[in-house]
C-alpha cells in the first residue's frame, strides 16, 4: 500500500481531527532536520508553533526561518520500531483531546504497520511528544504508553505524530485535533 492509499484508509476509518501523511525524499548528505527545512513547502502544516511562541518577545527574529538548532529540541527520539508502531497506532486509535475511540484498534494497528513498512528496518523514529508507560491508561487500555506532554508544531490545540527517517526518505504521520 502506498502513502496515498494509507491516507485514504485513515480518512475513511478515523472520525476526528486532521491527519497529515507524507513521504518526502531525503536530501543527500544532509541531516533529516535540514531535509525537513528544505521541504518546508511540502510540510506547510508545521507552523512551528512552539518556536514562534518562544520568539514572540524577540520581534527581530519572527521572520527568520526555523533553524536546526531551534528544531532539534522539539523532537524526541523513539527507541525502536515496536514503540514507534505503538505510538502511531495509539494516535490512530484514540482521540488526543478526550481519549475516545477514533477508529477500531485492529484498523489502527494495520494502518500503523502499513506506514512503518514503507521504510527500512533500521530507520530512526522521532516524535514531538513524550509517551510514558502507564500514563493516563486504565485496565481496559489497549496500549501501555500514554501521551503526557508535547511541543506544539501546528496551530491545533493538540498535535502529535511520528517522523520516520531512513537513508533515502522521511515519513511524517501527523495528527491535529481540537477539544
Amino acid at each position: 500500500m502506498d502513502t496515498n492509499a494509507i491516507l485514504k484508509h485513515i480518512e475513511e476509518k478515523r472520525n476526528c481531527g486532521v491527519v497529515h501523511l507524507l513521504v518526502i525524499d531525503r536530501s543527500e548528505n544532509v541531516s533529516w532536520e535540514q531535509s525537513i527545512i528544505e521541504k518546508s513547502k511540502e510540510i506547510a502544516f508545521f507552523s512551528w508553533h512552539s518556536i514562534w511562541f518562544y520568539r514572540k518577545n524577540k520581534k527581530d527574529t519572527l521572520q527568520q526561518p526555523v533553524s536546526i538548532e531551534e528544531m532539534r529540541p522539539l523532537f524526541k527520539e523513539i527507541n525502536d520500531q515496536k514503540t514507534a508502531l505503538a505510538i502511531l497506532a495509539q494516535l490512530l486509535h484514540k482521540n488526543m483531546a478526550n481519549g475516545s475511540e477514533s477508529m477500531p484498534i485492529e484498523n489502527a494497528n494495520e494502518l500503523a504497520l502499513s506506514f512503518i513498512s514503507l521504510f527500512d528496518k533500521d530507520s530512526k523514529y522521532y516524535s514531538n511528544s513524550t509517551w510514558n508507560k502507564n500514563e493516563f491508561t486504565n485496565n481496559k487500555a489497549t496500549f501501555d504508553l500514554g501521551l503526557s506532554a508535547w511541543n506544539g508544531l501546528t496551530e491545533a490545540t493538540f498535535d502529535s505524530g511520528i517522523i520516520v527517517v531512513d537513508n533515502n526518505k522521511i515519513g511524517i504521520a501527523w495528527f491535529e485535533e481540537e477539544d
